[in-house]
């Protein structure tokens, strides 16, 4: 294995490790639960149909962009995901003891989709309406 490689191994560990400890933090906990299931889809779905609806051809363009965007980015991360196989920590690493309240979407871990989808949409709405650019990218 190259020294790179292990060099990100490492690093993975230490970080996987040190949020494992997060998990003592219980109000911590909920808010990630809440800010997790702010990334799935339905949520994702009914904003744009709002904005679809409510936001003028403006809104309407973006609702459109913001679906076809998270389309794109579905196909790619499953892809992605098939291909690394990356396992979650919490299966790399079986004694960081951690108890999930919910559980994973899937099976692998990269890349993320909340992540791919959250970035993909931040840029479409900040493009659409300025104003939301900073506080959208600067939100994670």
């Amino acid at each position: 294995m190259s020294e790179l490689i292990e060099k990100i191994y490492r690093y993975d560990s230490i970080i996987s490790y040190r949020l494992g400890d997060l998990r003592s933090y219980n109000g911590l906990t909920t808010l990630m639960i809440f800010a997790s299931r702010l990334g799935d889809g339905p949520v994702w779905t009914i904003s744009s149909l709002i904005l679809f609806v409510l936001g003028g051809p403006t809104g309407r363009h973006a609702a459109m962009l913001v679906a076809a965007s998270t389309m794109l980015c579905v196909g790619i991360f499953k892809a992605l995901k098939k291909a690394t196989s990356r396992k979650r920590p919490f299966e790399t690493y079986p004694d960081l003891l951690i108890e999930y309240s919910l559980p994973p979407p899937d099976a692998f871990s990269f890349p993320s989709g909340h992540s791919m989808n959250a970035f993909a949409i931040a840029v479409i709405m900040g493009y659409y309406f300025p104003f939301m650019m900073l506080p959208l990218l600067r939100s994670e």
